[in-house]
């Protein structure tokens, strides 16, 4: 249980939701399960295999390709917190945060 602040977006792993501040993000279980994968590996590179099975929990026959659509949908949803998700070409993914200057 409890909770993952990175910058100003926490994971509450209670309730399953990601909030910036206090504003809850909206976000589909497969966005949520891409979203807490990264942020529980902050710092660390993420493979898409990794994303893959965080997601693959509950559905299976998901493509490399659709992660990158998750991705994406998830980088949008969470650009207003300041932090963003870097595409490390052949290698993964990692979650970045802007650290107020």
């Amino acid at each position: 249980g409890g909770d993952v602040e990175i910058g100003r977006l926490r994971l509450s792993m209670v309730e399953c939701r990601v909030f910036i501040d206090a504003d809850p993000v909206e976000l589909s279980p497969r966005e949520f399960a891409i979203l807490e994968c990264l942020m529980l590996r902050h710092g660390r590179v993420v493979s898409k295999r990794q994303l893959l099975e965080s997601v693959d929990g509950w559905e299976s026959g998901m493509s490399e390709n659709a992660v990158e659509l998750y991705v994406h949908r998830v980088r949008k949803k969470i650009e207003l917190s300041g932090s963003g998700i870097q595409t490390l070409r052949g290698f993964g993914y990692l979650l970045q945060v802007d650290e107020p200057s």
